[in-house]
């Protein structure tokens, strides 16, 4: 399958890491990932975090690369609004609070195979497209 038949087929589904597909998390807001990709004519499977969590095998990668109080945006409102300031918060409850609150995280969050991007980072959005058209 090539990345040519996968522009035109955008539905059809592929086991290969170099298929073409990047995977930004984001919400309404933050949408820059999403259009950066698409420009470049890349299939790009969105995931709105207002609409549907990120699920623990989701997450973790990025836990794993920039640690858990790495993924918070500490200059959002949401991040004041929920106390995250002052309070110290066990992992699991942090956690909690993300999966209720995805605007707690620096967002997007863009996944490729094994490579990772966190906020509007269009150094690492070059590098992930390199990666996938290859």
């Amino acid at each position: 399958m090539t990345l040519q038949h996968l522009r035109q087929d955008p539905c059809r589904r592929s086991q290969s890491v170099r298929s073409g597909r990047v995977r930004p998390f984001s919400c309404a807001v933050t949408r820059a990932a999403e259009r950066f990709f698409k420009e470049r004519r890349v299939v790009v499977q969105s995931v709105d975090l207002n609409k549907k969590s990120m699920a623990p095998g989701e997450i973790k990668p990025f836990v794993e690369r920039f640690g858990l109080r790495g993924l918070l945006d500490t200059e959002g409102t949401s991040y004041a609004e929920e106390g995250l300031k002052y309070l110290k918060l066990a992992d699991s409850e942090l956690l909690t609070r993300i999966e209720k609150n995805p605007k707690l995280l620096r967002l997007p969050l863009v996944r490729a195979g094994k490579r990772l991007s966190l906020g509007e980072d269009k150094e690492s959005w070059n590098d992930i497209l390199a990666f996938v058209i290859g």
